[in-house]
Protein backbone atom coordinates (compact mmCIF):
# COMPACT_ATOMS: atom_id res chain seq x y z
CA UNK A 1 0.00 0.00 0.00
CA UNK A 2 2.28 2.54 -1.23
CA UNK A 3 0.12 5.31 -0.64
CA UNK A 4 -2.60 5.82 1.63
CA UNK A 5 -5.89 4.50 1.47
CA UNK A 6 -8.95 3.93 2.90
CA UNK A 7 -9.56 0.07 2.20
CA UNK A 8 -12.25 -1.80 4.50
CA UNK A 9 -10.01 -4.35 6.23
CA UNK A 10 -12.59 -7.13 6.66
CA UNK A 11 -9.43 -8.95 9.34
CA UNK A 12 -6.08 -9.61 10.15
CA UNK A 13 -3.96 -11.94 11.54
CA UNK A 14 -0.33 -12.15 12.97
CA UNK A 15 1.79 -15.45 12.00
CA UNK A 16 4.47 -16.82 14.27
CA UNK A 17 6.89 -14.27 12.58
CA UNK A 18 5.25 -11.37 13.33
CA UNK A 19 4.29 -10.66 10.21
CA UNK A 20 0.60 -8.79 9.33
CA UNK A 21 -1.33 -10.34 7.05
CA UNK A 22 -4.97 -7.88 6.02
CA UNK A 23 -8.37 -8.99 4.35
CA UNK A 24 -9.29 -6.32 2.49
CA UNK A 25 -11.53 -5.42 0.09
CA UNK A 26 -8.59 -5.15 -2.69
CA UNK A 27 -7.17 -8.65 -1.72
CA UNK A 28 -4.72 -10.30 0.85
CA UNK A 29 -1.63 -7.84 1.90
CA UNK A 30 0.90 -8.95 3.97
CA UNK A 31 3.34 -6.94 6.08
CA UNK A 32 4.20 -4.60 8.57
CA UNK A 33 4.33 -0.79 9.60
CA UNK A 34 6.97 0.42 7.04
CA UNK A 35 6.12 -1.87 4.28
CA UNK A 36 3.00 -3.93 2.47
CA UNK A 37 3.31 -6.14 -0.01
CA UNK A 38 -0.27 -7.27 -1.83
CA UNK A 39 -0.28 -10.47 -2.22
CA UNK A 40 -3.91 -11.47 -3.68
CA UNK A 41 -5.87 -9.16 -5.82
CA UNK A 42 -9.92 -9.31 -5.40
CA UNK A 43 -12.05 -10.62 -8.19
CA UNK A 44 -13.68 -7.54 -9.94
CA UNK A 45 -16.86 -9.41 -9.41
CA UNK A 46 -18.94 -7.89 -6.84
CA UNK A 47 -19.57 -9.64 -3.83
CA UNK A 48 -16.33 -11.43 -4.06
CA UNK A 49 -13.59 -10.99 -1.02
CA UNK A 50 -11.47 -12.74 1.29
CA UNK A 51 -12.37 -12.99 4.47
CA UNK A 52 -9.88 -14.07 6.89
CA UNK A 53 -5.82 -15.76 7.17
CA UNK A 54 -5.37 -18.78 9.34
CA UNK A 55 -2.62 -20.82 9.29
CA UNK A 56 -2.33 -24.75 10.07
CA UNK A 57 -0.18 -26.34 12.40
CA UNK A 58 2.40 -27.02 10.49
CA UNK A 59 2.60 -23.07 9.36
CA UNK A 60 0.62 -23.28 5.93
CA UNK A 61 -1.47 -20.05 5.49
CA UNK A 62 -5.24 -20.20 4.18
CA UNK A 63 -7.48 -17.91 3.14
CA UNK A 64 -11.35 -18.03 3.77
CA UNK A 65 -12.91 -15.96 0.61
CA UNK A 66 -17.14 -14.98 0.10
CA UNK A 67 -17.93 -15.21 -3.18
CA UNK A 68 -21.64 -14.05 -3.31
CA UNK A 69 -23.83 -16.38 -1.25
CA UNK A 70 -20.85 -18.88 -0.19
CA UNK A 71 -17.79 -19.27 1.13
CA UNK A 72 -14.79 -21.18 0.22
CA UNK A 73 -10.87 -21.52 1.16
Amino acid sequence: MGRREELPCYSFFQDANEILWLCTSDGVWQGSEKAWTRITRTAPSPGSWPLGVYQTRDGELWVKQFDGDRSSL
